[in-house]
């Protein structure tokens, strides 16, 4: 998918602004040699917006989350790289797993789990009582305002019936809090890639947010899912061994790994599931992420065949593929 002029698009600022308008193009070196008309150029410094009170020009560095409306719904992704880099065009727009929303309606019931359970959190960080109330309040608010704009729901699902199992999901969360005290929630990062086996810096700056991270060193992340995790999914999580290799180089300390996963099952299930990396998984995930930056770069995209496939705008023209 690529961002075409015209397309609307809703920009989140690091400085809690939203703006709203049609997106006009790009400004930066790259825009020099690429027509904003061709879609998406994978580096630039600044975006373009064409809103009521006229054209406004953001700079990367400003957006921390871009909404993009789409044939099929809305597509939010939470930027990583340096904004418009190209690995941000690759959490953003070419659908990394662990990384980026569909244009699906259980993306957007997902991050309204997320808006609750972050808030859920931020109140037992500042040393206050989470009432189970308060968190149903503010998943009902984030989920009225995800439905604002039209969004695509499978047909056993549907907007009333996400929004019941939204809060039995979330009751049971709440009332399985673990009692450890959690140290950050939705927690920022930013650094230099480099292997940490070797010490090579890999040109490629990462940026981040880990959902939760708890006392003894330990990063978790929380899935909404319809189906518990497939055999060997839990070591091959690359969300997991980014966040691991981002803390190892920020602190030198390998943290243990938690992925939470609450099941969208007739009666909701909560599944937490331990893991760790080695040394080694962290220096294969370095080179991962640096081997699919230059991908990115040089336009080589891969089909990535999945359960996803069957509602993929884009199947057909990876069942034609041929390098």
């Amino acid at each position: 998918m690529k961002v075409k002029v015209g397309r609307p698009v809703t920009l989140f600022l690091r400085d809690g602004r939203r703006l709203e308008g049609r997106f006009s193009g790009w400004s930066g070196d790259a825009g020099a040699a690429s027509s904003a008309a061709d879609g998406l150029p994978l580096r630039e410094e600044s975006v373009k917006l064409a809103t009521r009170s006229g054209e406004v020009t953001i700079h990367a560095e400003e957006i921390a989350r871009v909404s993009v409306s789409v044939s099929r719904g809305k597509v939010t992704g939470l930027l990583a790289g340096a904004a418009m880099d190209a690995l941000a065009i690759a959490v953003f727009a070419y659908g990394m797993e662990g990384m980026v929303a569909s244009a699906l309606g259980e993306v957007a019931f997902g991050s309204s789990v997320h808006a609750a359970v972050e808030w859920f959190h931020k109140e037992r960080i500042a040393g206050r009582t989470a009432d189970l109330t308060d968190t149903l309040k503010v998943f009902d608010a984030d989920w009225y305002a995800q439905n604002l704009e039209p969004l695509v729901f499978s047909e056993r699902e549907s907007k009333d019936s996400l929004a019941e199992k939204g809060r039995g999901m979330l009751q049971l969360y709440v009332e399985s809090a673990n009692g450890i005290k959690p140290v950050a929630v939705e927690q920022p990062f930013e650094l230099d890639l480099a292997d940490p086996e070797t010490g090579e810096v890999l040109d490629v700056r990462l940026r981040g947010i880990i959902d939760l991270v708890e006392e003894g060193e330990t990063l978790v992340d929380l899935k909404t899912a319809a189906r518990t995790l497939e055999q060997g999914g839990l070591e091959r999580h690359l969300q997991l061994s980014t966040y691991a290799l981002a803390f190892f180089l920020l602190h030198g300390v390998i943290p243990k790994l938690r992925l939470d996963m609450l099941l969208k099952t007739a009666k909701p299930r909560l599944e937490r599931h331990e893991t760790t990396r080695t040394l080694e998984d962290l220096g294969w995930t370095a080179r991962l992420i640096a081997a699919t930056e230059q991908a990115i770069v040089t336009e080589h995209f891969y089909p990535n065949p999945s359960w996803r496939c069957s509602e993929c705008e884009y199947f057909a023209h990876c069942q034609r593929w041929r390098g």
